[in-house]
């Protein structure tokens, strides 16, 4: 791609394209410069809001060398030539935080997690702790308006604590509270919004002190459940988000494609819910399957280190003769091959 940037003082730009310079408003040129067909010239105006326009066209161009993601719906018969296959493009909707110095700013960890499950002494056990996550709550949505897209990370079920070192009738305080917070959410189907609030202490990175204020503030999404448990995941934030070109969806479909997506449809069972012991990735065989060509390569290599011993020298041993063994082997297998061909005369002369 060439981009042409007009300083509103270039004559060839002006014998070139004049229409482009009488826009009303910044924006970059679709017609290509005469130039040669094989590059992508784009004219553009000297201004911020040109070159937001042409980053954003840029980021957003859905232009694909190859499709990225087949959808197969196989025929109730069989027939691999009457099987269905959707092929589709694939674009990432938000920046991934594993990849930001901050990604604990955006996830929230366990303990099993934070902390390490042996401790090396116990001075050193009793002055760790498990960090204590804080989630200040913002704003009330309803359920069916957060879309999936925006949603991202490991999902965390929350239950009301059980910890021994709280008080007992806060425990109970806690647990009813937590009960009638599940249960207020889930009759008015709404979900929370909340930020993560930094600590109060500042913490050593990189052996330098950070100050917790500058920390980013991740945004968490918290569901309930029918169970009594709440849900919570990382939601994307602003600085998070990649620009998209949202499709016009309410284009007229042909009655063509409706029946053939239809028949295939109606050939695939309905299942009531989702149940994942159903389903299996078969990760349990991998993890049992011990490669046994490793086994087999030593013993070969054995094999071949045995074929190239030369072969064993006969030793003379008189009976009471003391026995003098001399370096005058090429190497210590040669010697250690002889020692194990003479064995039984050598256990002979030690009785």
């Amino acid at each position: 791609m060439v981009v042409s940037v007009n300083d509103g003082n270039n004559e060839n730009y002006n014998s070139v394209n004049t229409s482009q310079t009488s826009s009303t408003s910044p924006t970059i040129s679709t017609d290509p410069l005469p130039i040669t067909g094989l590059i992508d010239a784009q004219i553009l105006d000297n201004d911020p809001l040109g070159f937001h326009n042409l980053f954003y066209w840029w980021l957003t161009n859905d232009s694909s060398d190859s499709e990225h993601l087949h959808i197969v719906f196989s025929s109730a018969q069989g027939d691999i030539d009457e099987s269905l296959s959707i092929k589709c493009d694939l674009y990432e909707r938000l920046l991934s935080p594993t990849q930001l110095p901050f990604i604990e700013s955006y996830t929230l960890h366990p303990d099993s997690a934070s902390c390490k499950s042996v401790f090396p002494s116990t001075s050193k056990a009793t002055g760790m702790t498990v960090p204590i996550h804080k989630i200040k709550i913002t704003n009330l949505l309803p359920t069916t308006s957060v879309c999936e897209s925006l949603v991202f990370g490991m999902p965390m079920i929350v239950q009301a604590t059980t910890c021994w070192k709280v008080d007992w009738d806060e425990l109970d305080k806690n647990q009813n509270n937590f009960k009638a917070l599940c249960h207020l959410l889930l009759t008015k189907d709404l979900v929370m919004l909340g930020k993560l609030q930094p600590e109060t202490n500042s913490k050593q990175k990189g052996g330098k002190q950070q100050d917790s204020l500058l920390l980013p503030r991740g945004t968490f999404l918290i569901l309930p459940a029918p169970n009594g448990t709440l849900l919570v995941k990382s939601i994307a934030v602003r600085e998070l988000i990649l620009p998209f070109r949202e499709r016009q969806s309410d284009e007229e479909i042909p009655e063509k494609s409706l029946n053939i997506v239809q028949t295939f449809l109606s050939q695939i069972d309905m299942s009531p819910l989702y149940n994942p012991l159903l389903q299996d990735s078969g990760l349990f065989e991998c993890l049992k399957y011990k490669p046994k060509p490793t086994n087999c390569s030593n013993r070969q290599h054995k094999r071949q280190s045995n074929k190239s011993w030369p072969s064993p020298v006969p030793v003379k041993v008189t009976p009471g003769e003391p026995i003098t063994l001399t370096s005058g082997y090429s190497n210590q297998s040669d010697f250690n091959n002889i020692l194990l061909s003479r064995r039984s005369t050598f256990l002979t002369h030690l009785e």
